[in-house]
């Protein structure tokens, strides 16, 4: 079977995407936006927005497809299609989605919402990392400060920042993954798998969303837990390169 890619943004990086893995990837491009620059490319389209529609069409095919849609496509193909990388380009926190998604569907009972991030030991952060967010529930990492701009094809070396001058003594990964080392940080590391593609492995995410769904259910399930009319507990989710990074909280009350 020819290797599967899911890009979820049709905008100017999933058409960078499709132009990059195009002859040695079967791609599948989903966007909500009928008219986005992915929606031209010369592959194959469904407008339908049906899954048992686009399902029968991957299942019938060989060929590259764009489809219209939002995350609940992207949940569908976690369920039921097999691909390599999940390259996420839309100007969302994806995996947060997914994970809250996901715990809405198993945990119906259950209010999730929006949770505090907790604290980043100050040790661990260099000087050259800029961190910036406009509430508590996500935060944002990046070697480069605002006002810079990352090529499109950046390589995103460790250790120093070819771009735009900069030591780099941690990577985001690392820095989130030290600082975080609870059972409750799910950390989606996105590999480079061109210059300036990242992708998630497919195989990380299901084995993290498994490893999530067990937790909570010995949480949910614990006796003690049901006394209680509140119990919040965080849950954080966080998507990173050697570069930047995104760090969101989640919490849920009983």
């Amino acid at each position: 079977m020819q290797k599967q890619l899911l890009v979820y943004g049709g905008g100017k990086f999933g058409s960078h995407v499709f132009e990059k893995f195009h002859e040695t990837f079967r791609l599948f491009i989903i966007d909500n936006d009928p008219n986005c620059s992915a929606s031209s490319l010369p592959i194959s389209k469904d407008y339908s927005t049906n899954w048992n529609h686009i399902r029968d069409q991957i299942n019938h095919t060989k060929d590259s497809l764009f489809i219209l849609g939002d995350i609940e496509i992207v949940m569908h193909f976690l369920e039921e299609i097999p691909f390599e990388y999940l390259i996420p380009v839309v100007p969302i926190h994806v995996m947060k989605e997914i994970i809250l998604k996901s715990l809405n569907n198993w945990f119906p009972e259950i209010n999730f919402k929006n949770g505090t991030i907790p604290p980043i030991p100050p040790d661990l952060i260099p000087k050259e990392l800029q961190i910036f967010s406009e509430n508590s529930y996500t935060i944002f990492f990046s070697y480069a400060k605002w006002e810079e701009k990352c090529p499109i094809n950046c390589s995103g070396p460790l250790g120093y920042c070819p771009i735009h001058k900069r030591l780099k003594p941690i990577s985001i990964t690392d820095l989130c993954r030290t600082a975080w080392p609870n059972p409750s940080n799910f950390l989606f590391e996105s590999y480079q798998l061109a210059p300036g593609i990242g992708g998630i492995p497919s195989t990380e995410i299901r084995k993290k969303l498994g490893k999530l769904r067990n937790l909570c259910e010995k949480e949910f399930n614990n006796p003690r837990g049901v006394k209680s009319a509140k119990i919040s507990e965080e849950i954080l989710v966080c998507t990173t390169c050697n570069c930047h990074g995104v760090a969101s909280g989640l919490t849920y009350v009983k």
